[in-house]
Order: C-alpha cells, then structure tokens, then sequence
C-alpha cells in the first residue's frame, strides 16, 4: 500500500450509524473527519443520477420510476447533484460505485463540475464500465469490484482477476474481504502493484486483521469503530 495508514472508507455513508446514502449519513462521516464516502448510483426513468443502492424499490426496479416518484415513496432519497453540492466544500474524498452500466459519461461529466481529479474514485462490478470510464478519462482513477459469490465459478473467477484488470484497466482492486487471504491473493495484488479497497468489513476481529495487513483502504458500516482502532494499530 502506498498510506503510512489504511484509509477508512464509510460504506454507503456509513449504514450502520444512519439511515445509507442520506444526507443525515454523509454529515455523521464529516463530522467523523473520515478519508472517504461510499456511494452508490443508479439512474431513474427521467434520466436522474441517484444514490441508492438496491436495484429494486417496492418491488419495482428504480431505472422505471421517475424521481418525483421516488421522493414520494422515501423523501431521503438524494440526487446525485445534491451530494455532490454538499460534499464539494469538506476535504473528504468520494468512492463512487456505478451499479449500471451506460451512463459512465454522464457521471463523469457531473463528478468534474463539483470535485478534482485526486478527490475521487470509481470503481463497478462490470469490467466494461471501469474500462469506459478510463476510455473517456485516463486521468480518473478506477477500480473493479470483486465479490465472494455463491456461485462457484463466479467467486474462482473473483480469486484470479489479473487478466480482468489488464483489461479494463483498473487502477485498484476492489474485493470483498474474504478473498483477501485466500490462494494467495493479496501477495499477487501486491506483485501487480494493485491496491485493495476492502469491502464489507464490519467484525472488530476483521477490522484488526486489515489493519494489521496495512490494506490500502478499508470500506465499513462502522467507520467510528475502524478509525479508534486504526489509532491502536497504526
């Protein structure tokens, strides 16, 4: 890693202090003095940027209401815009997952208008967006999400990214915290100088051990919790 200390990550806000992806979340984070907002971004119906993170609302998929819609349904539900309007002004820096593929430009495109280069990260699960992303802007720094998947096939193929990061480029790995010490992985991230951001690390006995490994950056439902305890081991 390249920190003298593992960056703290505060997974969607940090959903396990306040309600993920709300504003009432990413003021707690500031008020943390935390190293970086994980959010997630999904489009609406009405060609709106929003943060939310599951694929559905009330059994209905987000990319099928409109925003009025959504606002109706949960009023916390924010525009991508406006975190951004409220974000811009702090030092903290934003992870910035894309749920979907297509709309890497427009994301780009409003990211640039609020926040610096060195302010943010974006990263997804789907090779051909981290691969758009750097197409459109090399300068942007990318990474691609990997997960511990019930599915056999999907999680070897999660435990061996190499050729999936030589291809889309990806500047950082992004995997979830169970691959990391398994078939040697974190030692071949480190051979292909490919930081981790670690995810969903929420056990104090697993937020010991990335600290202890020194991981590049360490995403949690707890950054309160990961920051006293990055006091003790780092």
């Amino acid at each position: 890693m390249s920190n003298l200390q593992s960056l703290i990550v505060a997974h969607r806000g940090g959903a396990g202090l306040k309600p993920e992806n709300t504003l009432e979340a990413f003021k707690n984070s500031v008020s943390l003095n935390i190293d970086y907002i994980e959010i997630d971004i999904r489009k609406t119906l009405d060609n709106k940027l929003v943060l939310f993170h599951d694929e559905e609302l009330n059994g209905k998929k987000i990319s099928s209401y409109r925003y009025q819609e959504l606002q109706k349904i949960n009023p916390s539900i924010l525009l991508y815009q406006d975190f951004l309007k409220f974000i811009k002004d702090f030092e903290v820096k934003v992870d910035i997952e894309l749920k979907e593929k297509y709309y890497e430009e427009d994301i780009i495109k409003l990211t640039l208008e609020y926040l610096p280069y060195q302010r943010f990260v974006m990263k997804s699960f789907y090779d051909y967006s981290v691969r758009k992303i750097k197409k459109i802007d090399k300068r942007i720094k990318t990474g691609l999400l990997l997960d511990y998947h019930e599915n056999i096939l999907i999680r070897i193929a999660s435990f061996f990214p190499e050729l999936r990061l030589f291809f889309s480029k990806a500047d950082f790995v992004s995997p979830h915290y169970k691959l990391l010490d398994k078939f040697l992985f974190l030692k071949r991230m480190n051979f292909f100088k490919k930081n981790c951001f670690v995810w969903t690390v929420n056990e104090k006995v697993d937020l010991e051990k990335m600290l202890a490994w020194k991981i590049e950056a360490i995403i949690t439902d707890y950054p309160d919790i990961a920051l006293n305890l990055r006091k003790y081991y780092q």
